[in-house]
């Protein structure tokens, strides 16, 4: 049986466009999270390493992103809470359980493309409004979150 990418027409190259697009992007971040912390090879930029490398294998390397699978991340995103990636993966955290749906409810099985977007979208929105006031001052100077001083 051929699969929906052969039979689709016009749409499956849409999604398959926009599929490899995301898989760069993901492979992008990672890159400069690498290089970042090839330069300066401090914690923070160590933490962001592995999370943009995790996040690049669970996000556009499984075929099937399952709530579990984000666990792994989680972790990492705890370390720097306040950059944009580690904000993303939370709130896929929090929405990836609702994706379930389209897999055990018959009527949605044959739409999961779109709990993926959704989940995507939603995550992305969770980004924005999560944003801390003093990110870009954090940003400036190097940090992904502030420390007290003592």
């Amino acid at each position: 049986m051929p699969s929906w990418h052969s039979t689709a027409g016009f749409p499956a190259i849409l999604v398959t466009g926009l599929e490899f697009a995301i898989a760069a992007t993901f492979a992008g971040v990672t890159a400069h999270a690498l290089v970042a912390s090839y330069k300066q090879p401090t914690m923070d930029n160590l933490a962001k390493a592995a999370l943009a490398i995790m996040s690049t294998i669970s996000f556009a390397g499984v075929a099937h992103l399952w709530p579990w699978y984000v666990v792994w991340t989680l972790a990492l995103a705890a370390l720097v809470p306040t950059w944009w990636l580690s904000r993303f993966v939370i709130g896929v955290a929090i929405l990836v359980p609702f994706t379930l749906a389209f897999w055990w409810v018959d009527r949605l099985f044959d739409h999961k493309e779109w709990a993926a977007v959704g989940l995507y979208v939603g995550a992305l929105l969770w980004v924005a409004v999560t944003r801390p006031a003093s990110e870009a001052a954090d940003t400036m100077a190097g940090k992904s979150f502030s420390h007290p001083s003592i």
